[in-house]
This record gives structure tokens, sequence and C-alpha cells, in this order.
């Protein structure tokens, strides 16, 4: 296992090793790896033959990268049960646990697959590995991710598994997919699934534990088994080059970026500005360029659609804030036009804000379109969507006449009556 610094991403420098030919504290072949928090928890299988190797699951303290020091190390199986777990394929941590989806082969045919959880106590320590859930159904690859406190893992060719982690684990059930996955990922709102021939999007906090497709992409996949990572809105995909998308309207994906990469890339990780992929060996490093480039906004007021107004109201419109990638200062410009293209009686308004009050709109009747462009001296971009009102014009009042007095009468009296028409 290296340990790496990339304070200066374009050159990189080893910090350290652990667990080489020479150290007792860790077998050889490491799997897979999880940070949690300053310990680094690593799927490792020790050498031998099919028969007699076994895999680990190591702690390692990594608080002083210069000297990592291992804590603890527990074996998965005895290496001759169903329960061996020899090809870790992901992990995971999450609130003082670590989560990992594996597979094992038998010398007679068939697999068994295992998606399993092991506590990490505060010294580093691993405690009570637990079997969350075995089946000996094939999955062609895949991962496992955690959102809204619940496991999305591959179970099957075209299945997800999906456990709550609240409180005491409990089975929820599965979720069928329309592709071969590949990849999962997730993040605080959203299940990512990348298949062989596309990507789908599900929303985890609409109803937690059931998630609900958003979004259905076809992503091109040159390469064998694509994989893919997301950081906030930003998603890098790598089934042909390296392509790059801001997913903040998972309905409609923006190509940001492509770079071209080798084929048969392995994996892919997006940190903030910097993207690491591996490949034959190598750890490739690329930084994301982040100029050029306006942030997905909407329209918020005013709401409902067909929300009436009357000529001569003040009506305030607001929008979502936005920003460039490259945090440049940004101004917007309202405009209100009678056409739903915009191509007639198009009127603008500029503003330094997301909100813009106007006192008088008796320059329009009926429906009036609205829509915000945001834009830079270089740059522009429109809302989402465009959104419509109505315009009630106030009519005068039709001719009538007064009746009682008459016009010229004397009256003699303290109380006078008054009529009209």
């Amino acid at each position: 296992i290296a340990i790496y610094s990339i304070a200066d991403p374009s050159n990189p420098y080893l910090v350290s090793m652990f667990g080489d030919e020479t150290d007792e504290q860790l077998p050889l072949n490491p799997r897979a790896l999880v940070l949690a928090d300053d310990i680094l928890v690593a799927c490792v299988m020790e050498p031998g033959t099919w028969d007699d190797e076994f895999t680990h699951l190591c702690s390692i303290d990594i608080s002083d990268p210069s000297n990592p020091t291992r804590i603890d190390l527990i074996r998965l199986g005895d290496g001759h049960n169903y329960d061996d777990q020899r090809n870790i394929v992901d992990m995971e941590y999450y609130d003082g646990r670590v989560y990992w989806l594996a597979y094992e082969y038998h010398y007679y045919g068939g697999e068994d697959t295992f998606i399993s959880r092991c506590m990490v106590g505060p010294n580093g320590h691993l405690l009570i590995h637990q079997i969350i859930e075995s089946s000996t159904m094939f999955f062609y690859q895949g991962g496992l991710g955690i959102s809204q406190n619940h496991l999305y893992a591959t179970k099957g060719t075209e299945i997800v598994s999906v456990h709550e982690l609240e409180g005491p684990w409990r089975y929820i059930g599965q979720r069928n997919v329309e592709d071969r996955v590949s990849d999962i990922e997730t993040t605080d709102t959203r299940l990512y699934i990348r298949g062989e021939d596309g990507l789908q999007v599900y929303s985890t906090d609409l109803t937690p534990g059931y998630p609900q497709l958003i979004g259905h992409h076809q992503f091109e996949s040159e390469f064998y088994k694509p994989q893919f990572d997301v950081d906030g809105d930003i998603l890098v995909d790598a089934g042909s080059d390296l392509s790059i998308y801001d997913m903040s309207d998972p309905a409609s994906p923006d190509l940001i970026q492509t770079i071209p990469i080798e084929p048969y890339t392995r994996d892919v990780l997006l940190c903030d500005s910097l993207i690491f992929t591996s490949h034959t060996g190598e750890i490739n490093i690329f930084r994301f360029i982040t100029t050029g480039y306006i942030l997905h906004f909407s329209l918020t007021n005013p709401i409902p659609d067909h929300h009436v107004i009357t000529e001569g109201q003040s009506t305030s419109f607001r929008w979502e804030g936005t920003l460039t990638t490259a945090g440049d200062p940004l101004s917007y410009e309202l405009q209100l036009s009678t056409t739903e293209d915009f191509s007639d009686e198009l009127i603008t308004y500029t503003a330094d804000t997301n909100e813009l009050t106007l006192n008088d709109l008796s320059a329009f009747s009926g429906t009036v379109y609205w829509r915000v462009r945001a834009f830079t001296d270089e740059l522009e971009r429109f809302s989402l969507h465009n959104r419509r009102f109505h315009v009630h014009e106030i009519s005068p009042p039709t001719e009538f006449s007064l009746l009682i007095p008459e016009n010229g009468s004397t009256i003699a009296s303290t109380s006078v009556e008054l009529s009209w028409e």
C-alpha cells in the first residue's frame, strides 16, 4: 500500500510504503481500500495457493502518513467454507462501520455473493464482523453506495439490493434496473447506477429506501466495465473518453468537458478539481478545468404558472442564484415577451442579484412569458425553464348620469338624497 502526497498534483511523491515482501505487518495483495477518518481499512489477500490463501480485513493508523502502523487484522472465512469472500469488489465507510461487496467462486462451479460489514472502534480495532446478505446470484461487475441511511449494492447483473442502516440493519428489498450494473455511486440525495449502455439516476430522499428514477441517459461504453465517480453535481465517466457532466438537472445532464484517456481504465476518483484514473499500473492525475461554465439555475417566482397579475400591481421576480465554476462575478437579465419563444416584443431588465421588482406591467396584456439570462463578459446561460403569467387589464367604467337632485335645482332641507345610474 503506497501513500503519496499530492499537495502539488503535477509532482506527486511517495510518502511511505506499507506491506511489501519484507514487511511482516501485512499480508500481500491489497484488493480494496477505504478511509475511516485517520484509519485506513484494507481488504488484503494472504499469499498462497487457491486452497490455502485467506482474505483479511486490516486497519492501519495513518494519522502520521510517513509512519503507517497496523492496528488490527481479522480473517474473513477459513479458506474452505462458503464465506471466504476472496474477491472484494467495493468498500464504503459510514457511521463507524465499513461495508463491502464480495463474491467467491467455487471449484465445482457457481459462486456466492456477500454484503458484509464490520465496526471500526475508536482506537481502530475491527469488531463484530457480520455478513448482512448472501446469495448465489452472479453479478457481472458492481459496487455499493450509501445515501439517506440506506445501503445500495449490486446483487445480480441487473438487480440492486437495498438495506436500511439506521439502528439494526434491515433488508428492505431489491430494485430491478434496466442494464447490467458496472458501478454504483451515491450522494446525499441520489443513487447513480452505471450500466454497459448508460446511466440511471434515482432520487433517494423522496421516499428513502425506495429510489425513484429521475433520469436515464445513454452513455458511450467503448471500454469493458465502465467506471465513474460523482462529487456534488459533477460526474466523471470513463466509458470511452473521460467525460465530465454537470448533473444539476438529472433529467438533462450537460457535458462540460471531454479528456482522451487510455482504454480499459480500471478506476476513477473525483476529488474537488482533480480527477484520478488508474490504468495498467499507472495512476494519472487530471485537473478539471473549471473556467468557462455557468451552473444550472431555475426560476422560483411567480408561482404557480398562470399567476394573475393586475395591471399596475408591483411584482417581484425571483430565481435561484448561480455562479461560474471558476467563481467569476456575473449579472442577470430578466426577459419578458408575449411569445413563448421570446421572438416578439422582448423587453429586458438587468439585475446584479437574483431578484427584481417591477412596479408597472402596463406594456403587456394577456399572457406574458419570462426567463432569466445569467451572463459574464464571455459566457451566458438561460434558466432551466421558462414561466408565464397573465396580466389582467383594468378597463375604465362605462358612462353614467347623475339623477337626483336635478342639475341647477334648489334644496330647502338639511338632508339631501343623492342618486345616480
